[in-house]
């Protein structure tokens, strides 16, 4: 396949994740989930203004993809819907951090000269084999998949984003209604208080009065 059309079609698997992260982001504020939605949108966009070495580098945004998706579901389906423990949301910032090392390992291919290139040679071969470490990790770690149809037909991509989408909202008000329960019951015990403090001063406050 053409790299054009191969990236093409990356980015319209990509588009419905970046989506849910963003909703993810602005329900939860999730640590990393940001910086990771941001990272990949430059990814997308350099990989697009590539002019040579593009084929290399569309193999890290196919399983890019995967793992956005994987984050979002470990929010669908965690032990409080909506947040990650500890351990996960490191290895969603170590994601991050591979991400940017794709970005710098990209953008520095395509600057300066063949030469200039030819020079940094051993430096970017360790940093290209660092983003394939950090890529196969992410992909071990979130359990991803690689020859999943989910993944790979777009038509089912598309569904399972739509699903996803859905069960966020459902997560997100449902979180909205235990925070209102919650801030009405406290309202109910703070007046009670008060209610309670004042009956218990009355007493005291008409018998000073009584003796003035």
């Amino acid at each position: 396949m053409e790299p054009e059309n191969r990236l093409a079609r990356i980015a319209l698997r990509i588009g419905p994740a970046l989506g849910l992260l963003d909703q993810v982001q602005n329900a939860f504020g999730t640590p990393f989930i940001g910086a990771i939605s941001n990272t990949v949108k430059m990814l997308v966009d350099t990989v697009q203004a590539m002019k040579r070495n593009k084929q290399e580098f569309l193999g890290f945004l196919e399983h890019v993809h995967g793992v956005l998706y994987a984050i979002v579901d470990l929010h669908i389906h965690s032990e409080t819907p909506g947040y990650l423990g500890p351990s996960t949301i490191d290895q969603v910032g170590e994601f991050m951090r591979t991400l940017h090392k794709i970005h710098t390992f990209i953008t520095a291919q395509q600057q300066g000269t063949v030469f200039r290139q030819w020079l940094r040679q051993k430096e970017m071969k360790g940093l290209f084999k660092s983003c394939e470490i950090g890529i196969q990790n992410a992909v071990n770690v979130f359990k991803i998949d690689l020859n999943s149809e989910a993944l790979n037909q777009l038509e089912m991509t598309e569904r399972i984003a739509a699903k996803m989408h859905q069960e966020l909202l459902e997560i997100i008000a449902s979180l909205s209604e235990s925070e209102a329960t919650v801030s009405e019951t406290t309202s109910k015990v703070i007046l009670n208080c008060k209610n309670n403090a004042i009956g218990a001063y009355e007493p005291l406050c008409t018998d000073v009065f009584r003796r003035k």
